[in-house]
């Protein structure tokens, strides 16, 4: 038989606390998703990319959920595609924005979909679109603002980064210049 909860602090509860053995305790994994999520929805970044990404009819993932969950990943694990379904498993799905229809399609080959939707958009309006939201929403003073460039070392062929255009946008050229790691023998 349920008892009756006393609100003494005016807080909302349910009318009834159940008995014992009449519930079931799932242990859930959060993480630190709560901290990330409360930025992200500060920034509105799901809106965001919701705007400047097509939407593929049919599709259970849409694009913009895919990238935010990768973006978590990046936050919190750095995972490799192949690995994000299995690195989620743990967590409660609503912190990732998943479902449990939703999380089947969490894949390698979804998540390259969405990184191609992201090539595919118009990067710059949507990098400063992100920036001007985290300068007001978090009152960012740039009267002193610095932009520290890092060098970017690869090593291996990279045949393929040659500054070509691909589906009528730029891509990067991987080259030898000035390296501030001092390995001129990479590009």
């Amino acid at each position: 038989m349920p008892t009756t909860l006393i609100n003494l602090l005016g807080l909302s509860f349910w009318r009834t606390v159940p008995t014992p053995g009449s519930f079931r305790l799932r242990p859930a994994h959060l993480g630190p998703l709560p901290i990330v999520n409360h930025f992200l929805r500060r920034l509105r970044l799901e809106e965001v990319l919701l705007h400047r990404l097509p939407v593929t009819p049919g599709a259970r993932l849409d694009h913009a959920t895919g990238l935010l969950v990768l973006l978590r990943n990046l936050l919190v694990s750095r995972e490799p595609l192949y690995g994000l379904r299995g690195w989620a498993a743990p967590f409660r799905l609503d912190p990732l924005g998943l479902s449990a229809r939703t999380v089947a399609s969490l894949n390698d080959d979804r998540l390259g979909r969405d990184l191609e939707a992201l090539f595919d958009a118009d990067r710059a309006s949507l990098a400063t679109e992100i920036v001007v939201r985290a300068v007001r929403e978090f009152r960012v003073d740039l009267t002193r603002f610095h932009n520290d460039s890092a060098t970017v070392t690869l090593q291996g062929a990279y045949a393929k980064a040659t500054g070509d255009r691909t589906r009528g946008k730029p891509t990067l050229r991987a080259a030898y210049g000035h390296n501030k790691d001092h390995r001129p023998d990479l590009k």
